[in-house]
């Protein structure tokens, strides 16, 4: 994380737990970061499982675009996560196999008002795990692409989507935890959510535009 005061404070949390090491690293400094996952193989040896985590959502009004904003998404989001993957793929191979899961977003399953960055970004991390789990499960790698809705953290509270109600971070937790325990290829939840996802692109264009404005917070409509 770029957040030193909040891994120490996870350490600590997990001190009595489980043997912990951090690292204060920006992902998007990509060679740092591949500097450092390769010092990381080296001195631990195995890896059993990854977890690609890492992630941003920063609203933006596509009448006041700027592309830094998508840049930030597609390199927090995505490309990070190609590092990341381009390093520890090989370990994996060379020790037989191993399981990798990635977050992604029900937002990465239709675009929506003000999140442009955000969906599409989320959208690319899904098919690239796709695509990644379509190559590698004969050689033993398995993957688990988690989508989950509204999870109440920080991130959360600065979205532009109009929240109704959220789940909290221990119990998505427990759900990510059971699928990728079980392997799951995918997670979807809540389940309600999914699914009206999956029903709002049956709706004609028109209508499914407007459901998707009205599901963002009207400050940004008046803005």
């Amino acid at each position: 994380d770029r957040n030193e005061a909040g891994l120490e404070a996870l350490r600590a949390e997990l001190a009595n737990t489980v043997a912990t090491e951090v690292c204060v690293i920006d992902l998007r400094r990509y060679d740092e970061l591949e500097q450092r996952l390769r010092e990381l193989v080296e001195r631990n040896g195995a890896i059993d499982l990854v977890i690609a985590n890492a992630g941003i959502d920063h609203p933006m009004r596509m009448a006041a675009c700027d592309w830094r904003n998508l840049t930030d998404h597609f390199a927090t989001n995505v490309e990070a996560n190609f590092v990341l993957l381009a390093v520890l793929i090989p370990c994996l191979l060379a020790q037989g196999g191993g399981h990798v899961a990635a977050i992604s977003s029900l937002g990465g399953l239709a675009g929506f008002p003000y999140e442009a960055g955000y969906c599409a970004s989320k959208a690319a991390l899904s098919a690239f795990i796709e695509s990644a789990r379509a190559e590698l499960a004969p050689k033993g790698i398995t993957f688990t692409t988690i989508h989950p809705g509204f999870i109440d953290t920080t991130m959360l509270h600065g979205n532009a989507f109009e929240v109704p109600r959220s789940m909290t971070a221990p119990y998505a937790a427990q759900r990510i935890y059971r699928a990728i325990r079980a392997r799951k290829p995918t997670l979807y939840f809540p389940r309600s959510t999914h699914l009206l996802l999956l029903l709002s692109k049956l709706l004609p264009i028109w209508i499914r535009d407007r459901v998707a404005r009205d599901a963002m917070k009207k400050e940004y409509a008046r803005s």
